[in-house]
C-alpha cells in the first residue's frame, strides 16, 4: 500500500481474554465472554503509552467498546491518513474485510464504516494508521455517522482540549442488545455477516483541578436530532441500558463512595458541560 506501518510498542500491543491493567478509561472485562481485549500503543514525543483499548466480538465481527484517553497531546497534530487496513493483531479470516462500506443483505444499502475511536482524536502519523483498523469499526447508517453522531465527536473532542480539562477518559461503544440485522463486509468470494448495533454510545469522565465528573450519552441509530443534550444520562443509567461496567478503576483513584457519587450524578443538572459547548 506504499505506507510506512504503524509501530509496534512491545507491551502495548496485544491481545487479551481479559485484562487487571489499572487503566482508568477501561470497562470491566470477564474470561468467561468470549471476548478479546486488543490494546494498541502509540507515542507522545519519544514516551510510549497506550493509544487504545477494544473489546473484540469475534461473532458479531465489530467491537463492544473502545476505550482511550483525550487531552490536547493524545489528540495531537496531523491530518487523516485515510488508510483502512486489517487488524494486525488478529487473523484477517476473523475480521471483516472494510476495504469499502459495508453493503445491507437485503436491499444492498451502504452503511458508513463507523470509527469508534474517531481518527480526528489521533492526528500524529502512526497513532492515526492505527484508527483506520478495521477492527475499530461499526456499521453506522450514513445520515447517523455524519450527522449526530459527529456532532458528538467533535463534541468530546472541543471538551477534551478546554483549558480546565486535564484528561477526558471516553468509552465509546455498539449496543446490540437486541439487534437483528446485519450487512456484509467485502470478502472474497463469501462475504462476512457483521451485525448492525441499535445504537452507539459514550461515557466520560472527566479530570481536572476540580476532581471528576460523568457524563454519558446514547444514540439510537434512527436519531438525526443535534441537540445533544436530549440524548445525556448518568454513567450509572448507561451501564443499566448496556449491560458494561464503566470506570471501574475509578474508585482506586478516589474512594468507593466517591467513585459511586460521579457515576451517579445527573450531567443535565451540571452546567460545566453545557456551558462549554462547541459553536
Amino acid at each position: 500500500q506504499g505506507k510506512e506501518p504503524a509501530e509496534n510498542y512491545g507491551a502495548y500491543e496485544f491481545v487479551a481474554n481479559s485484562t487487571s491493567a489499572g487503566w482508568l478509561a477501561l470497562p470491566a472485562t470477564s474470561e468467561g465472554d468470549g471476548l478479546q481485549l486488543i490494546n494498541h500503543g502509540m507515542t507522545i514525543g519519544s514516551r510510549p503509552m497506550r493509544n487504545y483499548s477494544l473489546y473484540w466480538d469475534k461473532q458479531k465481527l465489530s467491537p463492544v467498546w473502545v476505550a482511550y484517553a483525550l487531552c490536547v497531546k493524545t489528540i495531537g497534530y496531523g491530518k487523516l491518513t485515510d488508510v483502512w487496513d486489517f487488524e494486525p493483531l488478529v487473523d484477517a479470516s476473523g475480521q471483516p474485510n472494510l476495504s469499502s462500506s459495508y453493503k445491507s443483505a437485503s436491499n444492498g444499502k451502504g452503511y458508513d464504516r463507523g470509527h469508534m475511536l474517531p481518527s480526528a482524536s489521533r492526528l500524529a502519523y502512526k497513532a492515526n494508521l492505527k484508527t483506520f483498523y478495521y477492527t475499530n469499526m461499526t456499521p453506522q447508517e450514513s445520515e447517523f455517522n455524519q450527522g449526530v453522531w459527529q456532532n458528538l465527536e467533535d463534541q468530546v473532542r472541543y471538551w477534551a482540549k478546554n483549558s480546565a480539562t486535564d484528561t477526558l477518559y471516553v468509552v465509546t461503544g455498539a449496543d446490540f442488545n437486541g439487534a437483528e440485522d446485519y450487512v456484509l463486509d467485502n470478502s472474497s468470494p463469501d462475504k462476512k455477516k457483521v451485525s448492525v448495533p441499535v445504537a452507539c454510545y459514550k461515557a466520560l469522565l472527566r479530570k481536572s483541578a476540580d476532581g471528576y465528573q460523568g457524563c454519558a450519552f446514547y444514540l439510537k441509530q434512527s436519531e438525526r436530532n443535534s441537540t445533544l443534550k436530549n440524548y445525556a444520562m448518568s454513567i450509572d443509567e448507561l451501564e443499566k441500558k448496556v449491560g458494561q461496567d464503566f470506570f471501574v478503576n475509578l474508585e482506586k483513584v478516589v474512594d468507593k463512595a466517591s467513585a459511586e457519587k460521579i457515576e451517579a450524578a445527573d450531567p443535565k443538572s451540571d452546567s460545566w458541560w453545557w456551558s462549554n459547548l462547541k459553536q
